[in-house]
């Protein structure tokens, strides 16, 4: 089965937070998605849902065998 590659990244300011996740399959085909908050939230809870956000859309597109990228050291351990 070929890998697919997930990439997320999230952000926190002081006006609202956001997500965002990026599916890269073997073909080279990119999807992405965007989620803005219109309220605050902690880093942490940014950090889990932008890779909750990656892992939905790697399912909608029916990916299985993910790689996946993200910046978050206390999500990716």
């Amino acid at each position: 089965m070929t890998q697919q590659l997930v990439y997320v990244d999230g952000s926190t300011v002081k006006i609202g937070s956001g997500v965002g996740a990026l599916v890269i399959d073997s073909d080279g085909n990119e999807w992405q998605y965007g989620l803005s908050f219109g309220f605050q939230t902690s880093n942490n809870i940014a950090e889990y849902e932008e890779l909750i956000s990656g892992l939905q859309l790697a399912y909608q597109l029916e990916a299985r065998d993910l790689i996946i990228h993200t910046n978050s050291q206390m999500v990716a351990k």
